[in-house]
């Protein structure tokens, strides 16, 4: 698995740290826990099951101006233990610079999606690369229509980025004979 993240700084702030934070719902338990008279747990949720790199983060550049973005890609490995379905990240962005307490900036929830959850180039979200998710694109980046879900299946050139050259790139793809959409980073 590899998440992405990208930080625009929107406000003066310092010793930023972006943390990433694999976690997992639904955990059930046999026999379920507790006080039988009061409440039995059957189920854990939010368990953070690995924090990417580590619990430290990665530093956010002090040199980064407002208006500017930050770009960082972490890969982790799933243990086969861990449910899929019930996966999620959590991509934190903090400042660690007073000595109590670490506000957190901004934060973002999402899904795992896997290569068998999406098909590459299938921005529409219908399982097929068809002159649909060129419209689609289309609708995303000039008509203000939602985005790819997951946004990476919005992006065939593998560019980190959603722009006008996916959508030449399906039409290659798909009336000239081009290359197949590639897996996308878009986040």
């Amino acid at each position: 698995m590899r998440v992405n993240a990208r930080v625009f700084k929107l406000d003066t702030f310092s010793y930023g740290r972006l943390r990433y934070a694999i976690a997992e719902s639904h955990i059930y338990v046999a026999p379920p826990w507790g006080d039988p008279e009061t409440l039995l747990l059957d189920s854990l949720h939010h368990v953070v099951r690995k924090m990417l790199p580590n619990f430290s983060g990665v530093v956010i550049p002090d040199t980064l101006q407002i208006g500017q973005s930050f770009v960082d890609y972490r890969a982790c490995t799933l243990s086969t233990s861990w449910d899929e379905k019930n996966c999620y990240v959590v991509v934190l962005a903090q400042s660690d610079y007073l000595p109590v307490g670490k506000p957190i900036l901004r934060s973002f929830k999402s899904g795992l999606f896997t290569e068998a959850n999406w098909v590459f180039g299938d921005a529409s979200g219908d399982g097929l690369v068809t002159s649909a998710d060129i419209i689609y694109l289309i609708n995303y980046l000039f008509v203000g229509g939602p985005p790819p879900h997951p946004p990476a299946s919005g992006d065939p050139t593998y560019d980190c980025n959603i722009n006008g050259a996916d959508i030449v790139y399906l039409i290659n793809y798909l009336y000239v004979g081009g290359p197949p959409p590639l897996k996308g980073c878009a986040f």
